[in-house]
């Protein structure tokens, strides 16, 4: 397409010249002849000018790729908890409530809103290979209320259609409406960021994916909208330097270190993340995502930190407008991809296996969804701007006249999945996998009067999956998958246990489950 632009450029500037070149010769025979070859030369040095500019613009439009996919996504639950992407949000209980939907209901979505687009321009600058990069999905919302301003004592914006079982007089958060939340997807930055290399050092600064858990090579492949439970998975602004030792060599070793935003806005210091990973490129196997092609990755491990300050007043009440204090959030993760059955980069089988594992507090911003239960701190309550599920103030130390101390969530998360891939000529692969995040101090935190209610305080959830994709050549894949997904209530020691619709909801051990069934297409392009 491009050569074709080019070239009917280039036949309307000849045209464009013939017929200027007769025109201007008729008006120098109509005047006597008089200037006639300088009229036909100036025209001709502005035609040859014009032609130099199109093909300035065409080493431009050859600079800029344009990729993405356009996915179409049916999916059936039985709950109605999710909407395309589950990330690490709770399964509903069972609730038998007159006249409301629950989670005994099931739900069927259709949706286009996971389709990409992207925008690639590379450069040489000297000795450096310069990149800019700028990815776009559907999945936004319209924060523009359906029903008009929402009310005072609920200014809130759902990211989401309205509750099920709600209308315009009961629906508790301006939201989008069913019809234009689905078929009216708004744009939504993924990635936007300028990046340089040179030698084994990469400079990158912009919105990418952050460094804790080496994302995306060992991200769960599910077909479901990623990302599913127990997955690190966060996209943030940060600057970034990485340096790669060997890099010419099958055995290589990422270095990486980061400035990031910070999790809470008052902080005074960025998020610090650095890394390493070993990459051994004479050990591959073919892996892909649900969205990527299949391409032949290499076995690698990959261990990763991070650290982020949180501020906060020590008394609910402060008596100006200084923090009294600050705590650091610290977490660790290591990631690993290894072929079992390697792929010769022909047409063999492959099987290759991912895992990741991580642990740390304050660091519940990389699990989308996020929260225990936990609500978001305000002013009155210790901290400002802060997301849920990343801290609080624990109670158990006001029970006998002590002040309220603030402390981080804790969070454990692991993940495993084995990709088996038939060869190539047949493009038909399957997957397996697990992922779970859970909280060991959640739901302490909150038993003790500090925001807890029955039923809504849960400190685990987990996702298992099977999935069968098959490819039509490079561009078209079609895939399949099943999905159970689970969530751990916890008991809340400041309300006795209550039985509803034969189900001990508030008491450990309490379990609500969700399963999916997903059709999904994709078109690359």
């Amino acid at each position: 397409m491009k050569h074709s632009i080019r070239t009917l450029a280039m036949l309307g500037l000849a045209a464009g010249l013939a017929i200027a070149s007769t025109a201007r010769a008729d008006e120098a025979d109509n005047a006597g002849g008089k200037d006639n070859q300088d009229q036909i030369e100036e025209l001709r040095t502005t035609l040859g000018t014009m032609s130099a500019q199109i093909n300035s613009m065409q080493g431009i439009l050859n600079m800029i790729q344009v990729h993405g996919f356009a996915e179409f996504d049916a999916f059936n639950d039985t709950t109605g908890s999710f909407q395309e992407v589950v990330g690490n949000g709770a399964v509903k209980l069972y609730e038998p409530v007159a006249g409301a939907f629950t989670n005994d209901n099931g739900q069927t979505q259709e949706s286009v809103r996971n389709s990409r687009f992207d925008f690639l321009a590379q450069n040489k600058i000297g000795d450096w290979k310069a990149k800019g990069y700028l990815e776009l999905d559907l999945l936004g919302y319209d924060p523009a209320p359906l029903y008009g301003a929402p009310a005072a004592a609920n200014t809130t914006v759902s990211a989401g259609p309205p509750a099920k079982g709600t209308t315009a007089a009961s629906n508790t958060a301006a939201s989008a409406s069913e019809a234009g939340f689905y078929t009216n997807a708004t744009v939504r930055v993924r990635h936007a960021y300028t990046d340089a290399q040179n030698g084994g050092w990469d400079i990158m600064a912009g919105q990418y994916w952050t460094l804790l858990g080496w994302n995306m090579d060992y991200t769960l492949a599910t077909v479901s909208v990623a990302p599913v439970m127990g997955v690190i998975y966060q996209r943030t602004p940060q600057l970034r330097l990485g340096y790669t030792f060997m890099n010419n060599s099958d055995f290589k070793i990422q270095t990486a270190v980061d400035a990031e935003r910070p999790t809470e806005r008052e902080a005074d210091q960025p998020n610090y993340s650095q890394g390493v990973r070993f990459i051994y490129a004479g050990w591959n196997g073919n892996f892909a995502g649900a969205t990527g092609p299949s391409k032949s990755v290499p076995l690698s491990l990959g261990i990763s930190g991070t650290e982020r300050e949180f501020k906060y007043y020590q008394v609910a009440t402060p008596t100006n407008s200084e923090y009294d204090y600050a705590v650091w959030g610290q977490a660790l993760a290591v990631d690993a991809l290894v072929p079992v059955i390697p792929f010769d980069g022909k047409d063999s089988m492959s099987l290759v296996l991912t895992g990741e594992w991580s642990a740390g507090s304050g660091y519940g911003d990389e699990f989308p969804s996020w929260s225990g239960g936990a609500s978001a701190l305000s002013a009155a309550t210790g901290n400002p701007d802060l997301d849920s599920g990343l801290g609080m103030l624990d109670a158990r130390n006001g029970l006998y006249g002590k002040t309220p101390v603030f402390t981080l969530v804790q969070d454990q998360t692991w993940n495993a999945q084995v990709q088996f891939h038939l060869p190539p000529s047949i493009g038909t692969f399957f997957t397996f996998g697990y992922g779970q995040i859970h909280s060991p101090n959640v739901d302490d935190l909150l038993n003790y009067g500090n925001g807890g209610a029955v039923g809504k305080i849960y400190d685990t959830d987990s996702a298992v999956f099977a999935n069968i994709m098959q490819d039509f050549g490079t561009t078209v894949r079609v895939a399949l998958e099943f999905d159970s997904f689970s969530t751990h209530y916890a008991g809340n020691l400041a309300a006795a246990p209550t039985v509803v619709g034969g189900v001990t909801v508030g008491t450990d051990g309490v379990w609500a489950r969700d399963n999916r069934l997903q059709l999904s297409t994709y078109y690359r392009f």
